[in-house]
């Protein structure tokens, strides 16, 4: 979910924003994530597990506010810790903070710090330090992606802290949602005054580090002051990168690696006959999307629109493209399987003919011509793209496609009128505020609809649920009617582990818990 091999992503290094979240983060059926209670778990102690990734670069660090790629944002997750946790279905539970509560206009946020946490050094965690940490991601310089879901809700100022166990966030506006974006990765608490990231993080979290060589991997034993009492189980993780996709996956098959990022879909029926090895579903179900520009013709016409939608044929898609591991979808960011998805929403029917007729009707009954811009750097891309050619053929729309270099595939986000891209799975309204809202650098679809704007503002002013899920609802369909966004299916994210390995849990933010995990 968070960008390895076959799912690179294509927003994390252009659009960088997150959660997840990010890493983004799922479903299949929904199940929880992360625990953040203190029973003691009852998982064999001891032993070092090997996790293989696949995306390293030299230029990695364990500074949050600059993750971008599985082994620091999954590493980070080892290492440090967040206010709240949040699981699959974005429930959150305290973590660093023991407690918190919104004001009744949700503007005023009051997290209570948990007594004697310690960070790795043995220095105690006090509301100093996540204040230092907050003001460190509101700097834009250094890094955009915390600073991208702190500054539009968050001032410098709105951040006091009146003892060492209380912090208070006041906010611009109203975000009934605060407490998601606490949760996500680029908002791990570090110790204060950390200059090297590489050989010297220091977090609060159920490992620390002992070495690490970026592009390479990694080494973290168990942190034995870990406020969670009796965990980590695990002396320690080793992490190694492995670049070449089918050499990680035999790794986990037939090798000494326990757990992986994720594995291309031309190895899940190795996993299938395997007696040693299986997938593990990451819960993150991704939106695969044609981004097309809604603010010009032809495809402003909505008609226009819902007749490329409806050349689709979702199913036939999701089987050729993703062999059946998804969900088709309405034409929406949101997965069906979403607790905000309305469940009345169905997609555009496959239907050649009335999409002929719906041209005919726009002026179009003899097609026209355009560009996909596509590349080989990521996968499906190029593959959809040839789906999407001779879809619209029968209708006498002409594509070209285009597969270039990955460079010139980022320079056509935002400008070509149709990129062929997928999505990291964030929580609905993070997805509303970065990609529906008309104010929204990574708008990529163009919209402006100042009805969508008005629910996205009441739907962060209120907190109430099922007006929450109303709300929800309505800028879900809305988007699916208005919008040229395309969006055939919601593909599932799988990696893989050995069948011994007991106690793994998944998270949103960072893929996987090891809180718990047991070598059996």
């Amino acid at each position: 979910m968070n960008g390895d091999g076959n799912l690179k992503p294509t927003r994390r290094e252009v659009l960088v924003y997150g959660a997840g979240a990010l890493a983004a983060l799922s479903i299949s059926p929904l199940i929880a994530a992360c625990a953040t209670g203190s029973s003691t778990p009852s998982g064999k102690k001891g032993g070092t597990l090997k996790f293989g990734v696949n995306s390293g670069k030299s230029t990695d660090t364990f500074d949050p506010a600059r993750a971008l790629t599985s082994m620091p944002i999954v590493g980070g997750g080892m290492l440090y810790d967040n206010l709240l946790d949040m699981d699959v279905n974005w429930k959150l539970t305290p973590a660093l903070a023991s407690d918190y509560s919104p004001s009744s206009d949700v503007k005023t946020w009051t997290f209570k710090i948990r007594n004697g946490v310690q960070f790795h050094n043995g220095k105690t965690l006090t509301s100093d330090d996540v204040k230092a940490w907050y003001l460190h991601v509101l700097d834009k310089s250094n890094g955009p992606s915390g600073y991208g879901i702190l500054h539009p809700i968050l001032d410098p100022s709105g951040i006091t802290t009146p003892d060492p166990t209380t912090i208070v966030f006041s906010l611009k506006e109203p975000d009934a949602f605060f407490g998601v974006k606490v949760a996500h990765y680029t908002l791990h608490i570090p110790a204060q005054g950390i200059t090297d990231w590489v050989n010297a993080p220091v977090g609060t979290g159920p490992f620390k580090l002992k070495s690490f060589q970026p592009g390479t991997g990694f080494e973290v034993v168990r942190n034995p002051n870990y406020w969670q009492s009796g965990k980590p189980l695990l002396d320690g993780i080793t992490c190694v990168n492995i670049p070449e996709q089918q050499t990680l996956v035999q790794a986990v098959l037939t090798g000494d690696v326990h757990v992986s990022t994720l594995v291309p879909s031309s190895s899940y029926a190795s996993f299938d006959g395997s007696s040693t090895a299986q997938l593990i579903d990451l819960q993150s179900y991704s939106p695969f999307t044609f981004d097309v520009d809604t603010s010009i013709k032809p495809y402003s016409d909505p008609r226009v629109s819902k007749a490329m939608k409806m050349c689709i044929d979702r199913k036939k898609f999701l089987n050729i493209i993703f062999k059946d591991r998804g969900l088709v979808s309405a034409d929406s960011l949101i997965p069906p399987s979403d607790p905000y998805y309305p469940k009345d929403l169905q997609p555009f029917p496959y239907d050649p003919e009335q999409a002929k007729s719906l041209l005919a009707a726009a002026g179009y009954a003899n097609g026209f011509k355009d560009n996909l811009w596509t590349s080989t750097a990521y996968p499906y891309l190029d593959e959809a793209a040839a789906f999407g050619k001779e879809a619209w053929a029968v209708a006498k729309l002409n594509m070209t496609i285009q597969s270039v270099s990955n460079d010139a595939y980022i320079a056509a986000f935002l400008h070509a009128p149709i990129v062929m891209d997928y999505y990291l799975r964030l929580h609905p309204v993070t997805m509303f505020e970065q990609y529906y809202a008309s104010t929204s650098d990574s708008n990529t679809t163009r919209l402006k609809d100042s009805q969508i704007d008005g629910w996205i503002k009441e739907l962060k002013a209120t907190v109430d649920v099922s007006k929450q899920q109303e709300l929800s609802g309505e800028i879900i369909k809305r988007y699916n009617d208005i919008a040229a966004e395309i969006v055939p299916v919601h593909f599932g994210q799988y990696a893989a582990r050995k069948k011994k390995i007991t106690g793994l849990k998944i998270n949103p933010m960072t893929d996987y818990d090891f809180r718990e995990t047991a070598l059996s």
